[in-house]
């Protein structure tokens, strides 16, 4: 009887193969602050979207008010920034 595959990279070469179509972490640095939008949940205390632009956002959350107006104190637009700022 053979084991179920669990998804967690327990093969080798499977776990491999996914690792070749990623570029290595020292290649990925964000050299520029990037600002996002999130709608933020409470329950979560994390976002639970992410928007480029704050209408986009605000959008989304009227429209989330819209069917359940319970969640208004629940979830919020929070902007986020990641990166830092280039030195050069």
């Amino acid at each position: 009887m053979s084991t179920p595959h669990t998804g967690c990279g327990s093969s080798t070469h499977e776990g491999d193969d996914r690792k070749s179509h990623l570029a290595p972490a020292t290649a990925i640095r964000l050299t520029r602050l990037v600002r996002l939008f999130a709608l933020v949940d409470r329950s979560l205390l994390e976002p639970i979207d992410l928007y480029v632009r704050r209408e986009d956002a605000e959008r989304m959350l009227a429209e989330l008010l819209h069917d359940k107006p319970a969640w208004e104190s629940l979830i919020w637009i929070e902007e986020i920034e990641l990166g830092q700022p280039s030195e050069s």
